[in-house]
């Protein structure tokens, strides 16, 4: 860290604090795995433990930054927000901008199924998390002969799925 003295005589300590350069590092992890898996900025992000902001400034300096800008950030020379301030001062908009990604019809179709099935996963999932006690809902069917009759029909076909997606997701 630097220090330096303010116009009223003050010392100023100037530099880059550990828990910025951990800070950074996980944007720069965050960052490539986006890049590298073709995610958006935010799942990566979660996976990470850092915020979309910070990725979208590493995903900034990794593909605009010169040599000696990305030395001088390890070095802690700079932060990664004065670099992308500095990086955003001198390229166009345009350059930084995504460009449209051109995709098969096939790809098309893969992305809209992917889609599909999330969005019904996710329907699924915050029905099951908003589910009042399942000894209420029990007794409630068991009050009604239509009730039980489709609890019967279903729920070893739920447990199942259930099950295996669970066994799938903790491999």
């Amino acid at each position: 860290m630097d220090e330096r003295r303010g116009t009223d005589g003050r010392r100023i300590v100037v530099g880059i604090r550990p828990g910025d350069v951990r800070a950074r590092e996980k944007a720069f992890a965050a960052a490539r795995y986006a890049l590298d898996n073709n995610a958006n900025r935010e799942d990566a992000a979660a996976k990470f433990e850092t915020n979309g902001t910070s990725v979208s400034e590493a995903i900034l300096a990794i593909k605009h930054a010169t040599p000696d800008e990305l030395k001088a950030l390890e070095a802690n020379s700079i932060g990664l927000k004065e670099l992308t301030r500095l990086i955003r001062k001198r390229t166009p908009r345009a350059s930084r901008e995504r460009k449209n990604i051109v995709r098969t019809d096939q790809q098309n179709e893969a992305i809209k199924f992917d889609s599909k099935v999330w969005a019904e996963l996710k329907t699924a999932l915050e029905v099951f998390a908003g589910m009042p006690r399942p000894a209420d809902v029990a007794t409630i069917c068991r009050r009604n002969t239509q009730r039980k009759d489709t609890v019967d029909r279903h729920l070893m076909t739920a447990f199942g799925w259930i099950t295996e997606f669970s066994d799938e997701w903790t491999k």
